[in-house]
């Protein structure tokens, strides 16, 4: 993916300029946070809580995001250039991938939350997840053989998709009685979080994947950089996800020695977790 885009002369070394400090802050910040999240996420786990295991996939690809991001300053080295930007779209069609899997998930804990706390839906999901990372390969052929309309199309389907879970979540959270009040506003807000990140993330990127497809040019408004900088902060929103979809603080806390002491706080006496507030909180 080239990130530049022609404009005048006079402002091109001030949009390098700031999307290569953009790129650099993203690093600086997504990496620690990742680091951090991956422990609390080791934690949980070994302590024989339900493995997250799309949540875990989903950062798995900030990762190829941070090593195929752009180069914002030009790269000499072409087959260098075609690899990074292999392995970029690569990120970005494997994280669209497991944010579909993440809020139907969600969707499902609606409708079937008994099947989704099972250790057998557990082992699915790894496999699933298996299957998941083979699949965006055949997507990813459509742009190394140039058909980036269909790569857009096919970027595109997930949208209507996230925009019925959404609206039916809605509908099926405000029938649902047996699960409390603030567990529904949990799982309508991760669906809102996922449709949001990614309309402000992913689809200006798409769009101007598809009007340069369709050989159509924005006049006045650089979308092309814009949406370059936008795909630079999914890692900074990815992690947000997981403590979205996680429901116990008091879990999250526990994996750190310093903020041990604080756990009681979290707790209220007398307080019984139900059935459904535990399979929620995978």
């Amino acid at each position: 993916m080239d990130s530049n885009i022609t404009v005048s002369s006079s402002n091109i070394t001030s949009i390098h300029t700031v999307a290569q400090v953009i790129s650099w802050v993203t690093f600086a910040i997504g990496s620690p946070v990742l680091c951090l999240v991956a422990y609390t996420l080791y934690h949980l786990v070994k302590t024989d809580h339900v493995t997250p295991v799309y949540i875990i996939n989903l950062l798995i690809t900030n990762i190829f995001s941070f090593i195929g991001r752009p180069n914002t300053a030009g790269e000499k080295n072409l087959i260098s250039a075609e690899i990074r930007s292999l392995v970029f779209y690569y990120s970005v069609i494997t994280n669209i991938v497991f944010m579909v899997c993440i809020a139907q998930e969600r969707y499902l804990l609606v409708t079937r939350p008994v099947c989704l706390g099972s250790r057998h839906a557990v082992r699915s999901s790894a496999l699933v997840s298996l299957l998941l990372w083979v699949g965006p390969l055949a997507v990813l052929s459509l742009a190394i053989y140039g058909y980036f309309l269909w790569l857009s199309v096919c970027l595109l389907l997930p949208f209507p998709y996230f925009l019925f879970l959404c609206l039916d979540a809605v509908r099926a959270l405000s029938c649902s009685t047996t699960l409390p009040s603030q567990e529904k506003r949990r799982i309508l807000g991760t669906l809102t979080f996922i449709l949001g990140n990614y309309i402000v993330i992913f689809l200006p990127f798409i769009l101007n994947m598809l009007l340069k497809s369709l050989s159509v040019s924005v006049e006045g408004f650089p979308l092309e950089t814009v949406a370059s900088m936008l795909l630079l902060l999914s890692p900074l929103l990815d992690p947000l996800l997981f403590f979205c979809v996680h429901k116990s603080r008091r879990d999250i806390l526990q994996a750190f020695p310093c903020c041990k002491g604080l756990v009681h706080h979290q707790e209220e006496p007398g307080s019984v977790p139900t059935i459904s507030e535990t399979v929620a909180s995978v």
